[in-house]
């Protein structure tokens, strides 16, 4: 027997939109499982030609402090992930570069997301950084070495994107 969808309801829509998922299990019982839908988003590790790794410092409400990030957003719908990846790059940051994917990747078992994971090389700043209303963010360029040891830590909020963008581009030790 395979696991089935009985039913879904909206039971929050706030910043955040939370379902109720009602499955009848393998074994005949049901189960409810509350699930964060969340848009799709692309997220860029994005290094300059000094290999100094751009991210943005911005307060996050989980945490309820300020965090280094990689450049990160939703794709709109219709929208390619690919564009969706320089869009947010440039306006977070203000920087362009020359981009690639390196895999797509689950956010959590209890998220609708998928993370859409880039690396560009040779990064410049091209304009100023336009961030969305209630956006306040800070550029910051880390020399590549901190990067690592900061995703090593656990203290960035993008980790398996940013492992999987190193490893692609052979940065992993």
């Amino acid at each position: 027997m395979q696991w089935r969808k009985l039913d879904e309801t909206v039971v929050f829509d706030g910043h955040r939109r939370i379902v109720r998922r009602r499955f009848r299990l393998p074994d005949g019982e049901e189960a409810d499982y509350d699930i964060k839908a969340e848009p799709d988003t692309a997220a860029v590790v994005a290094l300059t030609e000094d290999d100094e790794v751009v991210l943005v410092r911005q307060y996050r409400a989980g945490p309820e402090q300020l965090v280094l990030e990689i450049p990160a957003g939703a794709i709109e719908p219709g929208e390619d992930p690919f564009e969706a990846a320089r869009r947010e790059l440039l306006e977070e940051t203000g920087f362009e570069g020359d981009l690639r994917p390196v895999g797509k990747l689950l956010d959590c078992a209890y998220s609708t997301r998928e993370r859409y994971a880039f690396a560009a090389t040779g990064c410049r700043r091209i304009a100023e950084p336009s961030p969305h209303e209630g956006e306040h963010l800070e550029v910051v360029l880390a020399p590549l070495g901190e990067f690592i040891a900061l995703v090593r830590s656990g203290r960035l909020t993008d980790v398996a994107v940013a492992y999987r963008a190193l490893d692609s581009l052979d940065l992993l030790e």
